[in-house]
């Protein structure tokens, strides 16, 4: 019997291995949050050891996840699948749809942006970068802080 050598080019990476993590702004020690009492909008808080703060990644392929917030085990989302700059971003109880997906890029050395899938051209973004700032999207600038996150 002869075994031939397979050759695998273009290999894929997956950024985020399947798992919990906190969300943070590179930019300050804020955390993304989701919860009720913010009617289940995204919002950034200081580091605090509630899972309203831990975010569950699940790879679809091609380094797009569903990300689910462990204290509601609801999902990010775009609400109604909007896509424009300062639409809110909330979570969800389901994932089906692409406003519910969100595709990872490594943006700087130690820092990722994320993308909604249904409006590819922004990205996950802190409100003009204040502390407890709203999160929404905006058109992706890979040079805009408020669009970088530590994962």
């Amino acid at each position: 019997d002869q075994i031939d050598n397979v050759t695998v080019t273009g290999a894929f990476t997956q950024l985020i291995i399947n798992g919990s993590y906190q969300i943070e702004s590179t930019q300050s020690n804020q955390r993304l949050l989701s919860r009720a009492n913010e009617q289940h909008s995204s919002i950034m808080s200081s580091p605090y050891p509630y899972n309203d703060q831990v975010w569950v990644f699940n790879h679809k392929g091609d380094n797009v996840y569903t990300i689910r917030n462990l204290g509601t085990n609801r999902f990010l989302e775009v609400p109604y699948a909007r896509c424009g700059n300062g639409e809110n971003v909330a979570t969800w109880t389901g994932s089906e749809g692409n406003h519910q997906k969100w595709k990872v890029i490594r943006n700087g050395s130690n820092s990722f942006s994320l993308k909604p899938m249904h409006c590819i051209s922004s990205a996950l973004d802190r409100a003009a970068g204040a502390i407890d700032a709203n999160v929404h999207i905006w058109g992706f600038n890979s040079e805009n802080n408020n669009q970088k996150w530590k994962i």
